[in-house]
């Protein structure tokens, strides 16, 4: 992944082994050399499909505060 093209890899959120899959042409055999049984099928480290962790209320943000406005009103400067 270090060496792969920016168009590939920018913003990509992928495990490992589903890159060499995917994109660097591994297969089954490339990781059998890693099965701790020899000739067995070594099985994903991760599931395929991770779950969804979204919740009902993500997009309820409540009110929003917009904190440069609230330093202006206060009279504080930017303090950078």
């Amino acid at each position: 992944m270090i060496s792969a093209p920016c168009d590939i890899v920018n913003g990509l959120l992928a495990l490992d082994e589903d890159y060499l899959r995917e994109h660097a042409g591994y297969t089954d055999q490339d990781f059998e050399k890693y099965s701790v049984v020899q000739g067995a099928k070594p099985r994903r480290v991760m599931p395929k499909k991770l779950p969804d962790l979204t919740v009902e209320e993500q997009d309820d943000e409540g009110m929003r505060t917009d904190s440069t406005v609230l330093r202006k009103s206060r009279g504080e400067g930017s303090k950078l």
